[in-house]
């Protein structure tokens, strides 16, 4: 009962503390710019109202139909401190948008010969072969079926990739599995990422790190300004992200009454040794129906390519929510109203 009574006293108290800064905070004028097709004007409103009444602080959503662009929206604040404006060059933390693009550079690789899918990772990472792993394939890895979800145990914050990454890479390689090879499936959150940049950097025939190919075989040709690990230079032109703290995240999620997400935050908080505890371990500074590939990003950042109906569809903000399963309302809402938009396009298409 008394553990009861003081989560109650806490998130009454996260409540009242959010409410009295929200009123005291000054209020900036709302922005928002870009370009729609005049068929997508319900969704420009939409975007425009949330930047207006406050439910959208700082964000851009674009959407390409076989490589025309047809909305280019973004509003808010890239920094509310400083009163700096989202504008057209501001770049933002897309987290876990990044593994589709990982996806694809891998793809790229397979389509040059330089790696295989039903290879076993260890054809190109020799040392990853030990503790039941010989016959985890490049595809399995890929796919979060490799059963190693916890990333390597010195791993804390992102300098570690930056200044201890040989020895990281030693860790994974040694690491046990959860379960035999391809017979279960668990998103490897943040392991996924030296994973996957340790097999490609092995396979390339450069040895290039991830990001490096990245840029130079994918972004580079297509004239994509998206970066995995961003040069210092382009520093200047990121977001300021405000991150939720443990405390206003527990009072969204419980404000929601969203089933899901209660057990879940519940699960890693008062299980610290599940699976799922360990693969949601944060580093310090930090719904299927047509044909649909992508991914969603912690905080409600989207990325996907509706290969039915041929579109690219993207969502990014630098005021992250406790969402990450492509039901943030704020995207939601804007999804629901370009498809209606898009059907109503594609007829007048026809005409």
């Amino acid at each position: 009962m008394s553990l009861i009574r003081g989560s109650i006293l806490v998130v009454c108290a996260a409540l009242s503390w959010n409410i009295l800064s929200l009123m005291f905070k000054p209020k900036l004028p709302p922005i928002v710019e870009g370009y729609f097709h005049p068929k997508f004007r319900r969704v420009a409103e939409i975007f425009r109202n949330k930047i207006e009444n406050g439910k959208e602080k700082g964000a851009a959503f674009a959407l390409y139909y076989k490589g025309e662009l047809l909305i280019d929206l973004w509003g808010g604040y890239a920094d509310e401190d400083s009163a700096q404006p989202w504008d057209n060059n501001t770049l933002t933390l897309a987290f876990s948008i990044s593994k589709s693009m990982a996806a694809i550079t891998a793809a790229k690789m397979v389509e040059k010969g330089w790696l295989d899918y039903s290879k076993p990772v260890s054809a190109y990472w020799p040392e990853f072969k030990v503790n039941s792993k010989d016959n985890i394939t490049v595809e399995m890895l890929l796919s979060h079926q490799a059963g190693l979800l916890h990333p390597a145990p010195n791993f804390n914050s992102l300098q570690d990739i930056l200044l201890n990454k040989e020895e990281l890479q030693k860790e994974v390689a040694e690491a046990t599995p959860e379960w035999p090879s391809g017979t279960q499936h668990g998103y490897h959150m943040l392991s996924f990422a030296l994973l996957v940049d340790t097999l490609l950097q092995k396979a390339d025939v450069k040895h290039r790190n991830i990001g490096q190919i990245f840029k130079e075989e994918i972004a580079d040709e297509y004239g994509i300004d998206f970066f995995i690990g961003l040069p210092y230079e382009e520093n200047y032109r990121v977001t300021k992200s405000t991150f939720i703290t443990t405390t206003h995240t527990l009072l969204g999620v419980l404000l929601s009454f969203d089933i899901n997400y209660i057990k879940f935050y519940m699960s890693a908080i008062f299980n610290p040794t599940s699976h799922t505890a360990s693969a949601f371990k944060a580093p310090k500074e930090i719904e299927e129906g047509d044909t649909v590939y992508g991914h969603t990003g912690y905080g409600g950042q989207v990325a996907f390519a509706d290969m039915t109906n041929q579109f690219g569809l993207s969502y990014v903000t630098n005021y992250p929510s406790f969402y990450f399963l492509n039901d943030d309302p704020r995207f939601n809402d804007l999804e629901k109203v370009t498809y209606v938009c898009f059907q109503d396009y594609s007829a007048s298409q026809k005409t």
